[in-house]
């Protein structure tokens, strides 16, 4: 499988890594030049802009954020609503908050585009050797990324959860 990390980090670099190792092909882009670069010796084929990750991929893309929760992740998501096409899936792997994550989903809806929220446990020894995954989302979007989580998870360490709980106003 061919996916996009966004987000180079202590989680992101590790799942990447795994992934690589696992056999699937990874570009990664991190807001640090510096730190996309550094992993680029490790197999990661690193881009510099949200749109060059996107032109580096074949649609439908699939394309795992792990930056910080809360404002980083919300800003990362506007910027792919805008460069994604339908078909395309973003996963936030960032244990967001499940209302940030409805909202997310809501967003990303509206264009075609799919969202899975990725609880993701096991720190970064995990990520390297056998994470956990709890899915929220719609059952089609998961089946086009579970085989890469029962890749980079533990034995019977994928569960999905299911679709977001309705937006309440």
């Amino acid at each position: 499988m061919n996916i996009g990390i966004v987000g180079l980090g202590r989680m992101g670099e590790s799942l990447a890594l795994h992934a690589i190792k696992k056999g699937h092909s990874v570009v990664g882009y991190d807001h640090n030049p510096d730190r996309a670069e550094a992993v680029a010796k490790n197999g990661i084929r690193p881009t510099f802009s949200l749109t060059e990750l996107a032109q580096k991929l074949s649609p439908p893309r699939i394309i795992l954020v792990y930056v910080p929760h809360g404002e980083p992740t919300r800003q990362t998501i506007v910027s792919l609503k805008d460069i994604l096409r339908p078909g395309d899936l973003v996963v936030d792997g960032g244990n967001s908050h499940w209302e940030d994550s409805i909202c997310h989903y809501e967003l990303l809806k509206s264009r075609g585009i799919a969202f899975l929220d990725i609880g993701t446990s096991g720190g970064g020894e995990g990520a390297l050797t056998g994470a956990c995954f709890m899915v929220g989302g719609d059952a089609q979007a998961f089946a086009r990324v579970e085989p890469l989580l029962r890749d980079l998870a533990v034995p019977e360490g994928v569960v999905h959860a299911g679709l977001p709980p309705p937006a309440t106003t």
